[in-house]
Formats: structure tokens, sequence, C-alpha cells
């Protein structure tokens, strides 16, 4: 491998070049795992070695995460501030009455090593130019301090459109020197740190989203008296969802799948497709169910009060009319954890509260299901977790 190449890389990562050597012997090493699914079947996944893994964090962190993603608000996974929380409740409101759930099949495997070569050589040979016409990027990935000595070696030559002589092949070696750092037999490993995001830009350059959308909006199936009706989308790593106000076709679905295959490396598993119709049953959405908590007018009186210094009396009243129905009820739209979820989580805890043997071994598990049931329920938890994690606590 060239130096240069290894020099920048070292650089960009502000990482001494020998740990970038090391980390290129260890390239092919990786400890596959398999992982039981829900359906008996398992998830074949690949482990890096420690020393790949530690890269592949920090190339995340310094060089991948500074690439933009088209669509940015429709992808919701694997990016920073963003979870499968948010997934759900993009879809959670009073208009989703229908929800489509796709799965791509095997989606890291399909995604190539010419698929992340294309959109490199994309932003850096553009990067680059933007260096020569002294048009500088608000988050290079080629820092100004750290990579200063690759970007001198276009500055003596401006008029060229083309790189000149060794800086186009140091580039042409980092983008090869890179995607051996993040790639296994030729594709994307699941397991790798850096996979979902690479799987993120490979979808969110791939012009795949538009095409979807463009047709969701452009079907006449969801214009009723000249009125569109609500159609949300999102992608979470390779979940899609579709949401919508009104019923989605067969036909709509053939043809979405249809786009999906035809426009991108990816197949959809058809049988992980899910349609859910939302009178009969809770859709579930990346683990979590769309709900409607009916409160009283008590409750929304408690609530506006702690706004009511941001109202006059006239806006409250207004309010208070919009949201009650005719019962004198309001309704909010949000999202919860299936009941069996909740059960094996009261069981976990329950066990940690009363089984002193079993506390110290099952601490870290009780404080992460915690942690993430606050993220769902804010400080507070559903009655069957709060009893015995206040026992726990007690015990403690």
């Amino acid at each position: 491998m060239d130096n240069g190449a290894i020099r920048l890389l070292a650089d960009v990562l502000v990482w001494p070049e020998e740990k970038i050597n090391e980390v290129y012997a260890l390239r092919d090493s990786y400890k596959m795992m398999k992982k039981l699914k829900k359906d008996g079947s398992y998830r074949i996944l690949h482990e890096p070695n420690p020393v790949l893994k530690e890269f592949q964090k920090r190339f995340l962190k310094y060089f991948l995460y500074k690439i933009p993603l088209d669509n940015f608000h429709i992808i919701k996974g694997c990016r920073p501030k963003s979870s499968h929380i948010d997934n759900a409740k993009w879809h959670s409101n009073k208009n989703t009455r229908f929800v489509l759930r796709l799965d791509l099949k095997d989606a890291f495997p399909s995604v190539k090593k010419e698929n992340i070569r294309s959109i490199l050589q994309k932003f850096l040979f553009e990067e680059i130019e933007r260096y020569k016409a002294k048009e500088f990027p608000m988050r290079p990935l080629f820092s100004i301090k750290r990579a200063q000595w690759f970007r001198k070696l276009f500055k003596d030559f401006p008029q060229l459109n083309l790189f000149y002589g060794d800086s186009k092949e140091i580039l042409d070696d980092f983008i090869e020197l890179v995607i051996s750092l993040v790639t296994y037999k030729e594709s994307l490993p699941q397991g790798a740190p850096t996979s979902p995001y690479l799987l993120n830009i490979v979808l969110s350059h791939s012009s795949l989203i538009e095409k979807i959308y463009q047709f969701l909006w452009d079907n006449k199936i969801f214009v009723s008296k000249g009125s569109i009706s609500q159609i949300l989308f999102s992608v979470y790593v390779d979940d899609f969802t579709i949401s919508s106000s009104k019923p989605i076709p067969k036909s709509v679905i053939d043809a979405i799948i249809g786009i999906i295959e035809q426009e991108s490396p990816f197949k959809v598993n058809k049988n992980k497709t899910l349609y859910f119709k939302r009178d009969r049953i809770a859709p579930m959405i990346t683990g979590l169910r769309l709900v409607t908590i009916k409160k009283s007018r008590q409750e929304l009186e408690i609530e506006l009060k702690k706004e009511e210094t941001y109202y006059n009396s006239r806006e409250l009243k207004n309010i208070r009319r919009k949201l009650l129905d005719e019962n004198d009820k309001w309704h909010i739209e949000t999202v919860r954890l299936p009941k069996k979820q909740i059960r094996k989580i009261r069981g976990l805890v329950n066990a940690a509260a009363t089984n002193p043997q079993l506390r110290s071994k099952l601490a870290s598990k009780v404080e992460g299901h915690i942690t993430s049931l606050k993220a769902v329920y804010g400080n507070k938890l559903p009655r069957q977790i709060s009893v015995p994690y206040e026992k726990y606590l007690k015990s403690l």
C-alpha cells in the first residue's frame, strides 16, 4: 500500500502511521458469530478484530459522519442524534391509519466494494476540485490543519481539470485502503461499526429513496377531491416504513418492491413484508407500538396550566376546543413497548430484586433496560416496571 495513502489516512484520523499499518495487516480478521432470531433462523455476524474495530469506530467518527446524507429527515437509523424511537415517533400521529413495512434481504452483504468506491470517488474528487477553486466546504473530509500537505499538492496546478501526478495516485490508493478496511469478502460485514452508516450512504446516494417518495406523491390513489392524503416515509437501517391516512393497495406495494429491486442492489424479504390496519391492530415500527392514549379534561387542564404563562385565556380556550372531543377526552399519539416485552423486563427486574445471588449478575441488564424504557416513557415508567424496580433499588 502506498505510503502517501497511509499518511493521509493517519492524518485524517489523528492516528500514528504505525497503527494504520497494524490495522491493514488485520483487515481480514473477523470472527463469525451466529445469533438466533425470533423465527428460529440465525443471523450471521462478523465481529472485527479489536484493533480493526477500534479503527472502524475512529473512521466512522472522524470521516464517515462528515459525508452528508441526502433525504436526511427520512433516514432515521444509525446516525448521530437519531434512534429507533425517533423512527417510530415519526409515524405516530392521528392521521396514521395504515402502515407498510418492508425489509431488505441481506442488506449488508448486498453492498459491494464498487458501490462504496463510486460514492467515495464522487465526494473526494469533488472536494479536491473545490480546493483547487478555493471553495472550502463547511466540514472538510481532509482537514485544513491535519492534511494540509496533501492539499498543497494541488495548489500549484489550479489550471488542471485532472489531478496531477502523484496526488491522484494517493487519492486512488486512499480510497482502496479505506475500502479494504471496512469490507470483508467483497461486501459490508454485518457486525462492523462502519457498516450501518455506509449502508445509509449507499441508500441515500442511490436515488432509490427519491424515486419511492416521488412515486407515492404522484400516485392518484392517495388523492381525493383535490387533497393529498398524509404519506410518511422513513428508513431505519434495512427497514422501510410507509404510513398513510388512506389504504395502501397491493398494486402500490408491488410497485414499491419493484422500484427497490430494479433501482438498487437490494432485494425485499417478502416474508417480512407487513401491512397494518390501525383499526384492527396497533402497528409495530422498529420494535415499538403506535398507540393512542386518551386523557380527561382535568388532565388536559393540568398540562395546559404548566404552559399558561405562554397563552392568554382566549388561546387556552381555543386549545381546549381543538383537543377535546365530544366526550371531553383528548388524545395523545405516542409509542410504547409491546406488552410481551414489558413482561419480560418485569421478570428480569423482579428476579434481580428478590434473588440476592442474581442481583450483581443482572445489575447491568436491569440498568440498561431502565435507560431504554426512560427513552420511550420518560421518568414515568409503566407500573409493571416501576414497582419491582423500586424494590430492586431498595435491595442494593
